[in-house]
């Protein structure tokens, strides 16, 4: 099981943003579309609820992350090279794992 501070750091490095980015209020597509990414992540592999996920971005809504968390799931069932983009984010954050398995995590938020 990973920390929603180990999935920040993996996202943020991944799409090359800085943290405070991730976590903060910038608005721009890329570090939005990261942050909805890192929530979807937070959700599957850090156990973590929607206010507590929340809380470690800035204090965002449940809703807000509820909402990019779909979003994200809904994005990468559409475009398959953002759907190899998650699957290489959880290799990194949590290891290798089936595909039956990767479907199911990205359909728990869709």
């Amino acid at each position: 099981m990973a920390t929603i501070a180990q999935i920040q750091i993996a996202v943020a490095d991944h799409y090359g943003v800085a943290v405070q980015e991730l976590v903060g209020a910038d608005r721009h597509k890329s570090i939005v579309f990261a942050r909805q990414v890192a929530y979807l992540l937070c959700r599957r592999h850090a156990n973590a609820s929607y206010p507590e996920i929340g809380l470690a971005f800035d204090g965002r809504d449940h809703t807000t992350i509820m909402s990019g968390c779909k979003a994200a799931a809904q994005k990468a069932n559409r475009d398959p090279r953002l759907m190899t983009h998650i699957i290489e984010l959880e290799r990194r954050i949590v290891g290798d794992f089936g595909a039956e398995e990767r479907v199911e995590a990205l359909e728990m938020c869709a």
